[in-house]
């Protein structure tokens, strides 16, 4: 066992616990999830490491390396970024509602028929869409081919927009009216809740014809949390059982989506142990890299200062309005490239990683203090999660879609492809709330059946 990286796993933990009752309000608030997140790309790896139950990937350039340093650098820089992201949440607190505006939400009980409507014309777009690119590569395997691996639709990926939001606004849309109608708000028929769902399992299709499983996972995620926040409580061993799912999930299309590419399993997972297939299968090596770029990346002169950032804001701005616009590459994938120049998949290095290589260690704390004063403001603007399922669904989107474990370089971009869209679906939905019936926006108190009476689907 590495006894000091263990130590300073140890110490992270700790130093986690003691920001997560600080900061968070709820188990499933949106700096919550956040923290969740964070735990499993920045300390569930290294707990395995010392633990010996896996070693970093790539091995071949582990091999010769002593890694326990640069899990303990890792870990302490982790241990700064908490306590800056704690500090910045502070410094958050009281500040002006106003600042969260620019995120989307809904106060109260919009009109379900128009929300039905509105997840109904995404869902077709998402639909005819990917008809008409089925037919264009000759089959979902032959677009998931000339997605991931040929390349055919770079600069096309926001029409892959509609099936990534429509999973979750279709799963947002069957949690409402299951709410509706489990509290007593409006008749809905079980039809209509059978659709919802039937529009989510074809927004999955569709976006995973892009080879993207993100979307697909997470809405399905979303779904059962949703079930136990809003429609019944579900006891431990059916939490257990919804975990086991999802992992399975995950794991499940990455298998399936492998088959497809190349008609058999990727020798990254095939070939190794469960535990590394299981970090590899969920995009979880982050840490990994995190590591080889501290062994690697020690000069000042070797860091991006601030260009991953740049490339990330100049990514909010299309093509077709900037058509000399400098190609975007991806941190992780700049960072593979000095590896495998030939490879076109990234390694993704985690946002304290991204802070670092941009910033040195400066970044690693100011970017902490932005994160935690975004979660912050987040928390406002979501504070109703609790009584509203739009609301748990769009914070869902947030955490995992947009700004993931805080602010970071591809933020800017994300915020255009998904909270742009869904800001025109909120005040769609807003404009069907009468000013008299809409929620309180600070207030946090459960949802009962004397809620605002929205236009039901009978």
């Amino acid at each position: 066992m590495l006894i000091l990286g263990f130590l300073s796993v140890a110490a992270c933990i700790v130093v986690w616990i003691g920001v997560y009752r600080l900061c968070v309000r709820h188990p499933l608030d949106v700096f919550a999830l956040m923290m969740y997140l964070f735990a499993f790309m920045q300390i569930f790896r290294p707990l395995l490491f010392v633990l010996g139950l896996d070693t970093p990937h790539p091995d071949r350039l582990f091999m010769t390396v002593n890694y326990e340093p640069l899990l303990i650098e890792g870990q302490v820089l982790t241990i700064v970024w908490l306590l800056f992201m704690a500090w910045g949440a502070r410094l958050a607190t009281g500040s002006p509602v106003g600042l969260g505006r620019v995120m989307p939400s809904v106060r109260g009980l919009p009109n379900s028929k128009v929300f039905l409507y509105i997840v109904a014309g995404i869902t077709a777009l998402a639909l005819l869409v990917t008809l008409y690119l089925l037919k264009r590569f000759g089959g979902y395997a032959a677009m998931i081919y000339a997605v991931k691996v040929d390349k055919d639709l770079a600069g096309m990926y926001v029409l892959r927009q509609f099936g990534a939001l429509g999973c979750f606004l279709s799963a947002a849309l069957a949690l409402y009216l299951a709410y509706l109608r489990r509290h007593g708000v409006a008749r809905v028929a079980t039809f209509w809740i059978v659709m919802a769902l039937a529009m989510a399992a074809v927004n999955m299709l569709c976006v995973f014809a892009w080879g993207n499983r993100g979307a697909a996972v997470m809405s399905f995620l979303s779904l059962m949390f949703g079930f136990h926040l809003f429609i019944q409580r579900v006891p431990i061993w059916g939490i257990g059982l919804a975990t086991c799912l999802f992992v399975s999930a995950i794991l499940g299309l990455r298998v399936v989506r492998d088959q497809m590419l190349t008609g058999e399993i990727s020798d990254s997972i095939s070939d190794e142990s469960a535990i590394r297939a299981f970090s590899v299968g969920t995009n979880n090596t982050r840490f990994d890299a995190f590591m080889l770029m501290l062994k690697d990346f020690r000069d000042t002169d070797e860091l991006r200062w601030g260009e991953d950032f740049v490339n990330g804001f100049a990514g909010m701005i299309p093509r077709s309005v900037w058509p000399n616009k400098p190609e975007v590459i991806a941190p992780g994938n700049w960072f593979r490239k000095n590896y495998d120049p030939d490879v076109k998949n990234g390694w993704p290095f985690t946002i304290v990683g991204e802070w670092y290589i941009n910033f040195w260690y400066f970044g690693v704390c100011v970017g902490g203090l932005i994160s935690g004063f975004l979660y912050r403001v987040l928390q406002y603007v979501y504070v109703d999660f609790l009584k509203n399922p739009i609301s748990f669904i769009f914070s869902l989107i947030v955490v995992k879609m947009v700004f993931e474990s805080g602010f970071w370089s591809q933020g800017p971009t994300r915020y255009v492809l998904w909270c742009i869209p869904m800001l025109g679906v909120s005040w769609l939905l807003q404009r069907t709330i009468p000013p008299r019936r809409q929620a309180a926006r600070h207030s946090a108190a459960p949802a009962t059946a004397d809620a605002p009476q929205p236009a039901g689907v009978a």
